[in-house]
């Protein structure tokens, strides 16, 4: 009996210097700075697992633009722009952030024509100008904050560059 008693004398002092020791390096800082640190800089308490809370991880995409068209060196009798994203849009805010620009910054309106790929989540626009576009570089910027239907923004500002060149229709291609 007396070995059973010194040795649980001997377990609570370890354990009191243990937990001494812990105190004390948790209030000089050491965990934190080890833990708000470099790659766990987005470490989060309350995330049991560990791993940064992502909308990715929760089953959320993120709007992005899949494809553009035209790209690059474009040539045709007209020029219409489609932009296809990887997900449903909300088009209201996707045509108050859309603008096409030519190389002196004139911007370009034109009619919105929405539609869906079917049998994905996918969704796209044909961008139609007003005005037929001249020979020139342009540019199609869509900015940031642009959201999906899941109220999801863009986190980042979308550019492509092409150039245009219209080609004129044949005399027996006019139309009536």
């Amino acid at each position: 009996m007396q070995s059973i008693n010194k040795f649980d004398t001997r377990s609570k002092k370890i354990f009191l210097i243990a937990a001494l020791f812990f105190l004390i390096s948790a209030s000089s800082g050491c965990i934190q700075d080890v833990i708000h640190s470099g790659e766990n800089a987005d470490y989060d308490p309350q995330n049991i697992n560990g791993y940064p809370v992502t909308l990715e991880k929760r089953g959320m995409a993120v709007p992005a633009v899949v494809e553009i068209t035209p790209k690059e060196k474009y040539i045709g009798p007209e020029c219409k722009i489609t932009v296809i994203f990887n997900e449903k849009m909300d088009r209201a805010s996707v045509e108050e952030k859309f603008r096409i620009y030519n190389s002196r910054d004139y911007p370009f309106y034109g009619k919105f024509i929405w539609g869906t790929i079917l049998n994905t989540d996918k969704e796209y626009f044909d961008y139609i100008p007003v005005k037929q576009l001249i020979s020139d570089d342009y540019r199609v910027v869509l900015l940031e904050g642009a959201k999906s239907a899941g109220n999801i923004e863009m986190p980042e500002r979308f550019t492509s560059r092409f150039t245009f060149k219209p080609v004129p229709l044949a005399n027996n291609e006019l139309v009536k």
